[in-house]
């Protein structure tokens, strides 16, 4: 994907994620550029000649590539003669192919892919991870689009509050749905009245609520509660003042506006 010299193996298995996240918001397999090189942020840029892209496809691709990693993918590196590389992915994966803009030099002979399997495939000299769900969650930070070049780049980071509660309980519908078409939700056991003062063991009910129906490994599991708590934490400690504001704002019998930021 890349000609950097210094690759950052976790940054350098997380563009192949974002690349799958790209073709499935954008429809934008063709890669131009990719830095991988700093521990914790990574770039991509694809062609890509459509709409001004907007918020909600950011956050599209943020979930879609956390998605992935919570799925505990292979991420399989095979070293092969180029001849029979290009004869076994002729027809990509995922919209993706095993060249992008820039082949691979014809002085090169073998060639290393690397596969995700139904996501997204590429030649890449770089170290990877071993599964999807080895990487931190993703934060897309922004979208720069270059519309006189063609050109769409996103900016992501790894290891913050990427899963919010929100795309927790996106995810995990389909598969409630599925073991469970006709069956209501549970109410949240095990809070007292005295706990609900506690934000922290409220989100902690929460993010158990919310994943107990994906049947993620431990460690992916783990990953994915530690990135979501802040987020759901933060939210619940808003409620929670706005909650007691309103309140005191009754017994005083004054009018009072929260603000949300």
């Amino acid at each position: 994907m890349s000609r950097e010299r210094v690759r950052v193996p976790e940054v350098d298995t997380a563009v192949h994620i974002v690349k799958g996240a790209i073709v499935k918001v954008f429809n934008a397999p063709v890669t131009v550029t990719t830095q991988c090189s700093k521990p914790d942020e990574g770039r991509i840029t694809v062609m890509y000649s459509g709409a001004a892209p907007t918020a909600q496809q950011l956050a599209d691709v943020q979930l879609a590539a956390n998605e992935r990693i919570a799925a505990g993918v292979d991420v399989v590196c095979q070293h092969m003669p180029r001849v029979e590389a290009e004869q076994r992915y002729k027809d990509g994966v995922n919209g993706t192919q095993i060249y992008d803009k820039f082949p691979v030099p014809d002085s090169v002979h073998e060639v290393q892919v690397v596969l995700i399997a139904d996501w997204n495939i590429n030649c890449c000299v770089g170290q990877h991870l071993k599964r999807t769900s080895d990487v931190r969650p993703i934060k897309a930070v922004r979208a720069n689009y270059r519309q006189s070049k063609s050109e769409l780049e996103i900016v992501f980071e790894l290891g913050g509050p990427a899963v919010d509660a929100a795309a927790a309980a996106k995810a995990a519908t389909p598969a409630v749905q599925a073991a469970a078409p006709s069956a209501a939700a549970a109410p949240l056991k095990s809070v007292s009245d005295s706990s609900v003062d506690d934000v922290h063991l409220v989100a902690a009910k929460l993010l158990e609520r919310a994943f107990a129906s994906l049947q993620l490994e431990p460690a992916a599991l783990a990953s994915a509660k530690a990135s979501a708590t802040p987020d759901v934490v933060a939210t619940l400690t808003q409620l929670k003042n706005a909650a007691y504001a309103r309140g005191f704002a009754s017994q005083k019998g004054v009018a009072t506006k929260i603000k949300y930021s």
